[in-house]
């Protein structure tokens, strides 16, 4: 895996747009599997607070197991990308690959997809 620029592609859609215009908010809205308690809610409401502001992170969409989002700042090579690699591995414990191989991946690409799935 050289860059992070997949993107998952539905047979259909349903368009929702979020009653916030708060980043930190939306992890109250967002369905996302292994976010089921309050306390999840939080965490993932202040992950994508957090990317927001690290790495200029938008949520642009959800499928239930996955997210998928656009990058305005991506981390640079080595501690940045690390830390960013560290906390995908953490949102997505299902992800096939390492965390050394993702924190190699994230500075190449504009676009992030996090998959958790049962």
């Amino acid at each position: 895996m050289t860059q992070t620029d997949y993107w998952y592609t539905p047979n259909s859609v349903l368009l929702m747009l979020l009653p916030t215009s708060d980043v930190r908010s939306s992890g109250y809205w967002v369905d996302f599997y292994g976010v089921h308690t309050r306390q999840h809610q939080q965490t993932l409401a202040e992950v994508l607070a957090q990317w927001h502001h690290r790495w200029d992170a938008r949520l642009v969409a959800s499928w239930g197991t996955m997210l998928q989002f656009q990058v305005g700042r991506r981390p640079a090579p080595g501690d940045e990308a690390w830390t960013a690699a560290g906390q995908l591995k953490a949102l997505a414990p299902n992800l096939d690959l390492s965390r050394w191989e993702v924190a190699v991946a994230l500075p190449a690409g504009d676009a992030w997809f996090v998959h958790n799935r049962p």
